[in-house]
């Protein structure tokens, strides 16, 4: 199943398990001891306000942590195809996956990054830690453009289609072994970036560039989003196989798929 439509049939899922849920828990048949009742709110945990330091808005946080946190809970179940061959296999099921929080000062430094209007043709692991997209604005294109910053609204309207872009890289190069990035897995980069089990943070920003002088291409807005605190690495798992959050070290939320560690 394709990666994207598979994580809309798990939104659906989860949305009809929330409400079966919900009603058991009211007519007391459903014990919940291990579950909050309040979990959406931290599934979902996004400030509408990160100060002054960047230009995001709250929706824009809240649909960009959202998506994130849909794509682990679809690997945390099993739902995602591991490596390009036709007949690859699904990745197993995780243990131990955190329950992404937003992070201003994340922002902040993803802003830092988009204002260098500079994004990589192809991805490294000696300089991880950033995922970006672009997209092509009219010109004249600026920040303090009304007509831009509508245009650049607009593209953010399918941001579940730009942070699957960086999801579908899972099946852009070969099968990852023993959940190990190693060379050969640099396409998938983005994919890792979002799917490891260690990192807790995400924040993300937007920049208008335009780097001809004069002007001869079009510009564009770049979309950063920066991940912390462990970074993906050569040779180190980005998840343990397990059922769902059986190794959670803090509490597990949205009934029982993603972890809030240290609670």
């Amino acid at each position: 199943m394709n990666t994207h439509v598979a994580v809309l049939v798990l939104a659906v899922f989860i949305f009809a398990e929330r409400f079966v849920f919900g009603n058991l828990v009211g007519s007391g048949e459903l014990d919940i001891a291990e579950s909050d009742p309040d979990s959406d709110d931290i599934y979902t945990d996004s400030p509408d306000d990160c100060g002054d330091k960047a230009n995001m808005d709250g929706q824009i946080r809240f649909q960009a942590l959202l998506q994130h946190n849909l794509k682990r809970t679809a690997l945390v179940l099993g739902y995602v195809k591991n490596g390009k061959e036709s007949a690859a296999q699904n990745f197993p099921q995780a243990s131990d996956m955190s329950n992404l929080k937003y992070d201003c000062d994340l922002e902040y430094s993803a802003f830092d990054t988009a204002l260098m209007c500079k994004s990589p043709k192809k991805y490294s692991f000696s300089d991880v830690g950033s995922n970006f997209a672009t997209h092509p604005l009219t010109r004249p294109a600026s920040l303090h453009n009304p007509a831009t910053k509508q245009e650049i609204m607009k593209w953010f309207e399918d941001i579940d289609e730009i942070i699957e872009k960086w999801w579908s890289t899972a099946t852009k190069s070969d099968r990852l072994v023993d959940y190990k990035p190693q060379e050969g897995n640099e396409p998938m980069i983005p994919f890792l970036q979002m799917a490891n089990a260690n990192t807790t943070k995400v924040g993300c920003a937007y920049n208008v560039c335009d780097n001809s002088d004069p002007p001869t291409s079009s510009p564009y807005v770049l979309f950063v989003c920066q991940y912390g605190d462990e970074r993906i690495k050569i040779g180190s798992p980005i998840y343990k196989e397990g059922s769902k959050c059986s190794e959670c070290t803090g509490k597990c939320v949205d009934y029982g798929t993603l972890c809030v560690r240290n609670i």
